[in-house]
């Protein structure tokens, strides 16, 4: 009986030396589970500071970027604006090019045009020179007219005056014949002085110099030295077909300005020829 015991006694003993261990050997995992779990809360709270610390600094980083791009977008906007300026810039420039371009051209036809004057002036001088001609050898035979017609005259007054006493009812013809020949001598003279004329149904072949339809206003290159007057009528003509009718507005010596008759023909082919025939009316 004291043997069962003592081994009970010693199995006993064995479970809680075994119990102990056990015991120990828990109570040591779990202490070194909770010095792992310390570990791991501290790793865990630097990994939060560090998470932290990294969020700042991504928000910093995302703040400087904005900023960053705020300001390029404003120094973009800067730029589209100078572009605009300079696109601006460039267009007047470009514009005051082409005004430019267009005066010159125009000077050059202005030169071109004077050229052409002088050219015509000279034309016209010699023109002068050859009608002055003209006129001084018809001088002799004008005058040997007029002196046929006072001769005439003074030859009839004469043959009047003798029969004056005979015939005092023909004072009233005398007079007339004085009339006659007054306005005869006077049209000889105007006739002489006058010249050169235009009649009825001749023709003046031109160049059209300047055409303003909007005003109705031509140059001619043609005046009162080739017989041009004021408020003179010529049909218009190409290649025999007429297009319109003009009224001559002012005639200089070389040159004359007329107006299209408005409401007559068709003066728009004007815009299409350039040499015209001109009918006198």
């Amino acid at each position: 009986m004291s043997k069962l015991a003592l081994g009970f006694h010693s199995l006993s003993l064995a479970i809680g030396i075994v119990a102990i261990w056990l015991t120990s050997s828990r109570v040591a995992r779990f202490e070194n589970e909770q010095d792992q779990i310390g570990q791991a809360q501290g790793q865990i709270a630097s990994k939060k500071k560090e998470l932290n610390d990294l969020q700042r600094k991504i928000a910093s980083s995302i703040l400087r970027e904005k900023n960053r791009l705020q300001d390029e977008t404003d120094e973009l906007e800067e730029i589209k604006e100078v572009n605009v300026l300079n696109r601006n810039n460039l267009e007047d420039a470009q514009n005051k090019i082409s005004q430019t371009e267009v005066r010159i051209t125009e000077l050059k036809g202005l030169v071109r045009s004077l050229r052409i004057d002088q050219n015509s002036s000279r034309d016209d001088l010699q023109k002068t020179e050859n009608l002055l001609a003209v006129l001084r050898q018809e001088i002799p035979a004008v005058q040997r007219e007029t002196e046929l017609v006072i001769s005439e005259t003074e030859q009839l007054s004469q043959e009047i005056a003798e029969s004056a006493g005979k015939m005092s009812s023909y004072s009233s013809i005398t007079d007339s014949i004085k009339e006659h020949y007054s306005r005869t001598t006077s049209s000889l003279r105007k006739y002489a002085r006058e010249r050169p004329w235009l009649e009825p149904g001749e023709i003046l072949n031109l160049q059209i110099k300047r055409l303003d339809l909007s005003s109705g206003i031509i140059a001619l290159p043609k005046g009162s030295m080739d017989g041009i007057r004021d408020e003179m009528l010529f049909d218009v003509h190409f290649q025999n077909k007429k297009i319109c009718k003009i009224k001559i507005k002012q005639a200089f010596r070389t040159h004359a300005l007329a107006e299209v008759v408005p409401l007559v023909g068709r003066p728009n082919e004007l815009l299409e020829v350039e040499y015209v025939d001109l009918v006198v009316l």
